[in-house]
């Protein structure tokens, strides 16, 4: 699967995306990531009990560039 820019993320279908977290919000079951790239910021929200793979990662919390694919469903363009 190739890259998309957050810019150009399609809303309802499956994207890769690549870039920095800007912002991580580690709960006890949901994790929240920010993540930046130069064309903008999208909100990855992480259900920990369905990807446990995925709850390792941010569990303590890397803040290392961050590649992840999966699927959308809301968006909001900012700068």
């Amino acid at each position: 699967m190739e890259r998309n820019l957050i810019a150009n993320v399609v809303c309802g279908e499956t994207n890769k995306i690549q870039g920095f977290v800007e912002n991580l919000r580690n709960k006890r079951t949901m994790a929240f990531l920010v993540i930046r790239d130069h064309s903008g910021r999208l909100q990855v929200t992480i259900e920990k009990e369905k990807h446990p793979d995925l709850a390792a990662i941010v569990d303590p919390p890397s803040t290392a560039a961050w590649t992840t694919a999966g699927s959308t469903c809301g968006r909001t363009r900012t700068p």
